[in-house]
């Protein structure tokens, strides 16, 4: 990749974070009124908080690196499926 241009990588991620919470809530909360518990937009997050993370990691920021890495870690657990789940929709 070209590294002259992660400034300008930063500056969309901010634009697209920025649009998203507009979107469905600081902390989701617009989007938790609709969609209740199923919100297939948490996975949006999971890859905007990864980006985020290589992004600051290749600016010298492992500080805030790692605090997205690990938001885009607990959001993604959230999407996982459990084995019992998975059987009870196969049962169906």
């Amino acid at each position: 990749g070209d590294i002259s241009r992660l400034g300008c990588a930063m500056d969309s991620l901010k634009d697209a974070r920025k649009r998203m919470e507009r979107s469905h809530g600081a902390n989701l909360e617009r989007m938790r009124a609709i969609a209740a518990s199923f919100a297939p937009e948490v996975a949006l997050y999971v890859r905007l908080d990864l980006l985020e993370g290589v992004a600051a990691y290749h600016s010298g920021d492992l500080k805030s690196a790692a605090a997205s890495l690990e938001s885009a870690r607990h959001k993604w657990e959230r999407l996982q499926l459990k084995d019992d789940d998975v059987v009870q929709l196969m049962g169906m």
